[in-house]
């Protein structure tokens, strides 16, 4: 994985996710590396998810875990 690139000096925490593309029986590889206060990290996780069930369909979001 590529290293995290740092936005600030003093973020308190910084999460980056990334995947591959989907293989033939519709699988991503998730990858994710977090810096910093992993209950902090945890509360944005929440939040990024509450944002994005807000803001897309859900047969979009469903799909990724599946």
């Amino acid at each position: 994985m590529s290293q995290m690139r740092r936005l600030s000096k003093k973020n308190a925490c910084t999460i980056f996710i990334s995947c591959n593309e989907p293989n033939e029986d519709g699988k991503m590889q998730v990858e994710m590396t977090c810096e910093g206060d992993e209950v902090l990290a945890a509360y944005l996780l929440e939040n990024a998810r509450s944002i994005l069930d807000d803001q897309s369909p859900p047969s979009k979001i469903s799909s990724i875990g599946n």
